[in-house]
Order: structure tokens, then C-alpha cells, then sequence
């Protein structure tokens, strides 16, 4: 049984928003409404330029794509830098986040604890486990996730928990 402890902080709950966040934005479903709506606004403009003879097709076809990609980076970029606030709040709103958690693990479960309870899951339960430079992040479902930030871990423990389960979204 391994085991490792760690008090959370703002920032590590930050780094497991911000790894969330790109997981998300790279995963298959994400990756298809983004160029269903790059096509859809590109083919909206080619009947606009079409309808009112506002000169070449391609053209307008290539304006869509690009206002696409510019109202994809306001929104995204918007969400990401609200991240740092959004994640304050809910440290500091989250009780559960105060105090030393601890984490036991072997090749059959992981085991979450804290002065407020435990939880015991099965690797297979995880709906995806991540890992970056500063977090774990371990997903029971699109929304839910548990964190263990990579500080709390030798390298040989964060190998562990990041190889059991192949990142899926």
C-alpha cells in the first residue's frame, strides 16, 4: 500500500481547473462541435456572400472560418482566465479542501481521506486519470474530479498513478 498526504492549496486546485480545462478542449466531442460550428458558420457565410452577391465565395467562406476562430478565442480565452478566480472562490467557499488530506493506494483501489471522511474507489471507476507538472487530476465522470498535486508524490509514485489508466475524454 502506498500512501502520500498533502494540505491543498488555491494554486493546486487552480492547476487541476487549468489541466481540466485543456483536457477538455482536446477531447474528440470537443474537438467535433468546434469544426461542425467552423463549418456551419463558413457555409452561412457562402450563402450570405451568395444571397447578396457580395463577391468570391471562398472569400466569404474563409471570413466564417476566421470570426469562428476569433469568437472560439474570446469565449476560451475568457473561461481560462477566469479560471484563477472561479478556483479561489471555491477554495475558499469548500471546507473539504482545509486540512491534510491523505491517499492510499495499491493496484486494486485509491483511498481519499481527511478529517471529513473518506472515499474509496476502484482505478476502473475514474473516467480518465491526468497528469501535468504541478497536479494529478483523477475524473469520476466529465465534472467530478479528484486531485492529488504532484508535490505530495516522488516521481515514481506519479508515474504509478498517471500510467494506471490511459487519459480518455
Amino acid at each position: 500500500m502506498q500512501v502520500a498526504k498533502f494540505d491543498a492549496t488555491a494554486d493546486d486546485l487552480l492547476a487541476a481547473y487549468r489541466l481540466n480545462f485543456k483536457i477538455r478542449l482536446k477531447a474528440k466531442r470537443a474537438r467535433r462541435n468546434l469544426l461542425i460550428g467552423g463549418l456551419f458558420l463558413s457555409a452561412l457565410s457562402v450563402f450570405a456572400a451568395w444571397l447578396w452577391d457580395l463577391g468570391s465565395l471562398p472569400i466569404a467562406a474563409a471570413v466564417g472560418v476566421v470570426y469562428w476562430v476569433l469568437f472560439l478565442v474570446a469565449v476560451f480565452g475568457a473561461a481560462y482566465l477566469r479560471l484563477r478566480g472561479q478556483s479561489r472562490t471555491i477554495y475558499a467557499q469548500q471546507k473539504n479542501l482545509h486540512g491534510t488530506t491523505f491517499v492510499e493506494w495499491d493496484d486494486r483501489t485509491i483511498k481519499f481521506g481527511s478529517i471529513r471522511g473518506q472515499s474509496n474507489f476502484e482505478w476502473d471507476d475514474f473516467h480518465g486519470i491526468f497528469a501535468s507538472a504541478e497536479v494529478i487530476i483523477l475524473k469520476q465522470s466529465a465534472d467530478l474530479m479528484n486531485f492529488i498535486p504532484t508535490r505530495a508524490l516522488t516521481g515514481d509514485q506519479v508515474v504509478y498513478i498517471a500510467g494506471r489508466l490511459k487519459g480518455q475524454s
